[in-house]
């Protein structure tokens, strides 16, 4: 068992060392503390938040049916070959 401090949980979650202090204090992140009052968090507690993290991400936005290929009318005007939206 490897213990991490705020500012190494910081890291691994890529957030701020304030909001890491913030979910221990919510209880969200499990949290250990020493008799000087040090924040501890187990690697396997900081492993399983960032996996329902990632699980409760918003899906991918939808994508083009045909990538790459734009309308003619958002193109500007000056491109060659590029057909002219009011003829």
């Amino acid at each position: 068992m490897r213990l991490i401090q705020v500012g190494g949980a910081a890291r691994r979650l890529q957030c701020s060392a304030g909001w890491v202090r913030y979910l221990a204090d919510t209880g969200r992140l499990p949290s250990h503390r020493t008799t000087t009052g040090l924040r501890l968090f187990k690697e396997e507690d900081l492993r399983e938040f960032a996996r329902k993290r990632r699980q409760r991400a918003l899906p991918p936005t939808r994508r083009a049916k045909h990538p790459g290929v734009r309308n003619a009318a958002s193109l500007p005007a000056e491109v060659p070959g590029c057909l002219d939206p009011h003829p």
